[in-house]
This record gives C-alpha cells, structure tokens and sequence, in this order.
C-alpha cells in the first residue's frame, strides 16, 4: 500500500533523528486464544474472579502483540531470522558479515521482537535500489535509462575530498576532469545526489514457523542526501489514523503502526547560539566570495542597468576580390529615450581583412 512520501530539509545533523514505532495486531485470530482462555476458566468465567482472570490473560495477549520501540538513524537491530544465521560460526566472506557475526554471538537475547532495522549497508538496501518496474506487467521490459539509472550507486553522502584512480586526494571542487574513462562517462551521465537509506521493518511471521525473507516488510523508508533533504516514506502520523498493513499469508493477517518523531527539541539558548553560528558562516561565505571577485569589478551607477550586446560577422558571398573587410556601424538610440553609450555616440568598428575561397561553387569570405 502506497502511502506517499514526503520531503524535509533539515540544517540539523541527521544522528539526532530518532523515530518512535508502534505495532500492534488487530486481527480477528485473537478470538481463538480468547475462546480458550474461556474453557479454561470453566464454570469461574460467570464470577467477578473469572472475569478477573479473563481480563488479565486477555492483557498479556495484547501485550505480546504489540511492541513499541525507538529507533536512531542507522542503527542496527536484528531481526529473528539474521539473528539465527549469524549467530552459526561459519567463514563470512565480508566485513560487515564478520561484524554482525561477532555482535550476534556477543547478544544474549535480542531487546526488540518483530521490530527490526536494514542500514545502508545492508544487502536489504542494495536490492531496493536496483531496478523496480512500474507496471505489474510480467511483460514489462526496461529502458536503457532505466537500467543505467539502476546501476548508479547512491549509498555515501559526499565528503569534502575524493580518491581520483587511486593515485591521491583532489578536491571535490575540482569536478573537470581531463581525460575522463569510459566508466566514468557511463556514471556520470546522469546526474544524482549521494545518500544514505535507513529502513524501519517488521517480522510478521507466524511464531510456530521459521522466518523468511518474505514475512519482512517495509513499515518505514527514510533516505538523507548530501544537500540535507530528507525523503520519508510514509510520514509520521501526529494527529492521523495508524498505517495499516496487511500479511500475504491464508489469514490475511492485519496489523497497526504509528510512527512519531522522537527527537530531542533545541531550546532557546541552543537554537540562539546556532542562529549565531550560521549567520557567522553566511558572512564569512560572502566574504570569500566577494575575495574572488575582487575590487577591480566595474558596477554601473545605481540605478542604471548596463547591457552588453556581443555580434558577429559570419560571412559574406559573391565578392570577386581578396583584401576586403567590413566597417560597420551600430546605432543607439538617443539620450532623450534613456540611452547612453561608453563612447557617447554611435558604436563603429572595422573587421580585419579576408580572402575569398569557393564553397559549392559559390564564391565566400572567410
């Protein structure tokens, strides 16, 4: 289900963001436990203390179908299903294998139960990323800008310097380059902006089975560029009704979730001193770039605007001789209509001298 996605801009450093999620079971499947709970009871469910008793299995039911957790951006929790394979010692080919490896063994228990993250380095994310049809045509081919487009990685926000064929640093202002490889044509022949993705998921499998890549669903997408823009898909819900999702299994089971911003707000004085370091950082910023100008910059008076007009002559047909050239004059209109030139008067000017060759049997200057 297609909830939209919505955009944020923050000047703020992405690691304070922290996202509060809330699942919770809503399918009729709790009658069944509820019907058991009642045959249990027996002949007491007709008594206060029955009722009691009802009440109180029927609240540890909910409470192991419901989980409330706060996520940081990037952090890693492991789902039931990774947990169970990196927790067997076997020879993990990459870092990140070996890492989560070792982080798995050192866990007791896992602290979150359906709830769990993919970061940008997660396999997960690599394969949301490559190429995703538009139509639900099994027919459906791609086009070569899809599959280019596909093919560029957008995982690492830019730095302020970049490794040039491995020979050293070269500052990332410096984007012409000379003599550019064929891969690096093909990468950057379409224009795209670093970042990082983060998804929020849940295990929805059954607890008697074991869990498979297809129990897992996306709840939350968030992706951060290099200019600060935040994509979030879907949005947090503050006053509006909780996200549905539906399992793909026979029961059609359905559950509910929230997703609240859990940041820590600024107050006065922070917000203040920030204020202050960025109106700093603006005036140092025009400064530089008013040092690359110069002073020797030639501003017309104020409230005059100066146009500059470039022409040129191409060519000129059907002369018989060499040696020839143009005078040329160009009129402006006069003071009284607001008008003024640098010379004061009409603009005139002499080409350089031309000799003649034959194109197409037409006689040219050039």
């Amino acid at each position: 289900m297609d909830f939209g996605t919505v955009f944020y801009r923050s000047k703020d450093s992405i690691k304070n963001l922290k996202i509060g999620v809330h699942l919770k079971k809503v399918t009729s499947s709790s009658i069944v436990p509820q019907a058991v709970i009642e045959q249990k009871v027996g002949s007491k469910s007709s008594t206060s203390s029955g009722m009691h008793e009802i009440r109180r299995q029927q609240e540890m039911l909910s409470q192991r179908e419901e989980e409330n957790f706060t996520f940081h951006w990037q952090q890693k929790f492991y789902s039931q299903r990774e947990f169970d394979m990196y927790k067997h010692d076997r020879d993990w080919d990459g870092v990140i294998e070996r890492k989560y490896h070792s982080d798995v063994v050192n866990l007791s228990e896992r602290p979150n139960r359906r709830l769990f993250t993919y970061v940008n380095h997660d396999k997960f994310t690599n394969q949301k990323e490559n190429l995703q049809y538009v139509t639900t045509s099994p027919n459906e081919v791609p086009t070569p800008l899809a599959v280019k487009v596909a093919n560029v990685r957008r995982r690492r926000t830019a730095t302020s310097s970049r490794l040039i064929d491995g020979e050293g640093i070269t500052p990332k202002v410096n984007i012409v380059d000379q003599k550019p490889s064929t891969e690096s044509r093909r990468r950057n022949h379409v224009i795209v902006t670093p970042e990082q993705t983060f998804y929020i998921m849940a295990d929805l499998s059954e607890k008697d089975k074991e869990p498979t890549e297809d129990d897992e669903y996306v709840l939350c997408t968030i992706k951060v560029d290099a200019n600060g823009v935040i994509t979030m898909k879907p949005n947090f819900n503050q006053a509006q009704k909780p996200y549905k999702i539906e399992t793909d299994r026979l029961g059609k089971e359905v559950y509910l979730y929230t997703l609240q911003n859990c940041s820590n707000t600024m107050n006065h004085g922070e917000k203040n001193r920030e204020e202050k370091m960025y109106k700093e950082l603006y005036s140092r910023h025009s400064q530089y770039l008013s040092s690359l100008v110069g002073t020797e910059f030639e501003l017309p008076p104020l409230g005059v605007t100066r146009l500059v007009m470039y022409g040129e002559i191409v060519s000129a047909r059907n002369f018989d001789y060499d040696g020839l050239f143009v005078r040329y004059i160009v009129h402006v209109p006069s003071r009284e209509q607001g008008w003024n030139s640098v010379s004061g008067g009409s603009l005139a000017g002499v080409t350089q001298t031309c000799i003649t060759k034959v194109e197409n049997r037409v006689s040219a200057l050039i």
